[in-house]
C-alpha cells in the first residue's frame, strides 16, 4: 500500500487459443497461460492519480536474453530495444527461445489485451540492467538487450475516494482467451413439456476448456431419463462448439427451474412453466 492506494494482485491458470493458419478447424483451449492481475483501490478521503508499471525479467528454455517478435505490427522483425505504444502497442508480443524467425525454438506470447479496458498503454523492451538503473526509476529506457527484459505500463487515471481500477495482461503457451468468452455455454431444451413426456436438455459449449464438465441439476418433479448427471465436454467440431445433452420427463405440472454448472463454476438456468393437461370433452352425436 502506499499513499492508502491498497493494491491486490491475483495469477490465474487461464485457456489461450494458440493462432493457427486460417482455413483450418478451430485449435481446442489449452490452459497453459497465466493471468496476471492487479485490484488498485483508493482508501483515502481524497482522490489520487495512480499509474501503475510493472517489470519482467525474460527467460525462454535456457535463452536469458530471449528477443521479441510482433507479426501484426512489425511483420518479418526481430524486436530488441523498442517502446511499444498507441498503434505499435500489439494485442498480443511473441517472445522467441531462439533470436530466429524462421527457428524460434519454444514461443511463449504475452497478451497485452486480456480483456476490454484493463490491458497496458506502453511496454518497453529493453535489458535487465535498464530496469531500477539511474536516478529515474519509474521511466525505463528503450536498450538492445543482453539479459533481456521489460517494463509493462499502465496510463495514470484519478481514483476517487474508495474507487477502484481493474488492469491486468497475461504470459504463456498462446494468446489469453478474454474470461467472459471462456466456455461459454448456451442452453436449450427442446421437445414435449407436457406430463409424463420427454423432452430434451442440450447444452453447447463454445471453446470448452480441458477436462471441462457439466452437471444437470434437477428439481423435484422433474425425473433425468437419459444421460449421467455429470457429464464431461467432449472436444469440439469444425465449428469449435461442443455438444452435451440429456431427456428428462415432467412428472407433475408446476413452475421448474433447469440448472446446467459448468466445471468452470458457472451455472446456466431455463425456467419452465408446465400446465395441467386439458380435460376433452366428450364427443356427443346430434339427435
Amino acid at each position: 500500500m502506499a499513499d492508502r492506494i491498497h493494491v491486490t494482485q491475483t495469477l490465474e491458470i487461464i485457456a489461450s487459443r494458440p493462432r493457427g493458419s486460417s482455413g483450418t478447424a478451430p485449435a481446442p483451449a489449452r490452459l497453459d497461460t497465466c493471468r496476471i492481475s492487479y485490484l488498485l483501490h483508493n482508501r483515502d478521503d481524497r482522490p489520487h492519480r495512480v499509474d501503475y508499471r510493472t517489470s519482467i525479467d525474460i527467460l525462454v528454455g535456457n535463452n536469458d536474453g530471449a528477443l521479441y517478435a510482433s507479426p501484426s505490427t512489425h511483420p518479418g522483425q526481430i524486436l530488441n530495444g523498442v517502446i511499444l505504444e498507441g498503434k505499435t502497442l500489439p494485442d498480443y508480443l511473441q517472445v522467441l527461445e531462439q533470436n530466429n524467425l524462421a527457428n524460434p525454438g519454444f514461443v511463449a506470447t504475452m497478451t497485452f489485451k486480456p480483456g476490454r479496458g484493463i490491458g497496458p498503454s506502453r511496454v518497453v523492451l529493453t535489458q535487465l540492467g535498464a530496469v531500477g538503473a539511474g536516478q529515474n526509476f519509474w521511466d525505463i529506457p528503450a536498450i538492445p538487450a543482453g539479459d533481456s527484459a521489460c517494463a509493462i505500463y499502465w496510463d495514470g487515471h484519478e481514483l476517487k475516494p474508495g474507487e477502484k481500477r481493474a488492469l491486468a495482461w497475461a504470459y504463456g503457451g498462446g494468446v489469453a482467451a478474454e474470461p467472459e468468452h471462456q466456455a461459454r455455454v448456451q442452453l436449450g431444451l427442446s421437445g414435449s413439456f407436457e406430463p409424463d413426456k420427454l423432452f430434451s436438455i442440450a447444452a453447447t459449449v463454445e471453446d470448452p476448456l480441458p477436462s471441462q464438465a457439466l452437471t444437470l441439476e434437477l428439481p423435484a418433479g422433474i425425473e433425468r431419463v437419459e444421460g449421467r448427471d455429470v457429464q464431461p465436454v467432449p472436444p469440439p467440431g469444425p465449428e469449435g462448439t461442443s455438444l452435451v445433452l440429456w431427456k428428462a420427463r415432467v412428472r407433475r405440472p408446476g413452475d421448474y427451474e433447469i440448472r446446467v454448472r459448468s466445471s468452470t463454476g458457472m451455472v446456466h438456468a431455463k425456467l419452465v412453466s408446465i400446465q395441467p393437461r386439458q380435460a376433452t370433452a366428450p364427443e356427443r352425436s346430434l339427435p
